[in-house]
């Protein structure tokens, strides 16, 4: 009689694609440790949020309140010179075998879906900038070597549309590269987003 296969611990009771995930025994116990840790970052920042509504009823300080959301949740910026849009993210995103079949990876996917749809729109200038087609150049600044093609950037991606700076990402629209940088004192992700006639020409030709 054939003994019925048991599921190692590792595998979470979710649905998955395995094609994704890491054959590797090592690597795999690296990513269930690393998708633990993100599970406990998301409870704690749930958790300081909650607190923080509630200081809000107790009439503490704004500039206190302020204060703490800046060390729990550090702020993404904005900036623009005339040729493009870039946009600072003080986090690192995940590979794409963290973001599978993991609840606090599609938290922090949505988390970051929405800040970047937010930071846009509220953006002085972007009333006046609608682009037709843009070219977003990602930097990952990550404290170890790493595949830059496994990171999950795609939520940023939809930050984008969902803002209604362009009003898809389908291929006729879209066109995207990145970079990877090893960066010990400051893990970090750079977006730039380059629209319309601001396109680099080797881009807009497109490459032969």
């Amino acid at each position: 009689m054939k003994r019925k296969r048991k599921f190692k611990p590792w595998v979470d009771n979710l649905l998955f694609v395995d094609l994704y995930l890491p054959q590797d025994r090592k690597l795999k116990k690296k990513v269930e440790t690393f998708k633990l840790l993100e599970r406990q970052r998301m409870i704690l920042l749930k958790e300081i949020a909650y607190d923080i509504e509630l200081l809000k009823v107790a009439g503490i300080n704004e500039i206190i309140l302020e204060q703490i959301k800046q060390l729990t949740n550090p702020e993404w910026k904005l900036e623009y010179n005339e040729e493009r849009i870039k946009i600072y993210i003080p986090d690192v995103l995940p590979t794409i075998y963290i973001k599978m079949a993991n609840e606090a990876a599609g938290y922090f996917a949505n988390k970051w879906k929405f800040d970047m749809a937010f930071l846009i729109r509220k953006w002085k200038k972007f009333s006046t900038f609608k682009y037709q087609k843009v070219f977003v150049w990602f930097k990952f600044f990550h404290p170890i070597e790493f595949d830059c093609d496994n990171k999950f950037f795609k939520p940023l991606i939809d930050g984008i549309v969902l803002s209604e700076l362009i009003k898809d990402d389908n291929n006729t629209i879209l066109k995207f590269g990145f970079e990877g940088i090893i960066s010990h004192e400051n893990p970090h992700v750079e977006v730039f987003i380059f629209g319309d006639q601001n396109v680099p020409e080797s881009i807009k030709k497109g490459i032969n």
